[in-house]
């Protein structure tokens, strides 16, 4: 009996950690550091469905982001970025890349 009742606490444990490690999301907009810094913690999601937008002067690195692993569209613009460190877990952007300004 004892067996079958830490089955049963582990398993819902196990479903909720497994739902909540691969959320997604749905289009987000990022315009200061501290929102890519706490990107992980806020959104909780490893795919965004729909557009990703950075967008920031004050913008110079996406180390928060490093969970993501695809977006439906990417685009960064006018950031102080010199390079996509923190994006090395995205597998796919499946629609538009665009870089303005940076």
């Amino acid at each position: 009996m004892k067996r079958l009742h830490s089955t049963l606490v582990l398993f819902p444990t196990l479903l909720f950690w497994n739902i909540h490690s691969h959320a997604q999301c749905f289009s987000i907009s990022l315009v200061t550091q501290a929102q890519v810094d706490s990107f992980l913690p806020t959104y909780g999601c490893t795919v965004i469905e729909g557009q990703l937008i950075i967008s920031s002067e004050n913008v110079t690195n996406l180390n928060g982001l490093s969970a993501l692993t695809q977006v439906g569209a990417l685009s960064i613009s006018y950031t102080s970025l010199t390079d996509l460190s923190g994006l090395e877990s995205m597998t796919a952007i499946v629609g538009e890349l665009n870089f303005y300004e940076n």
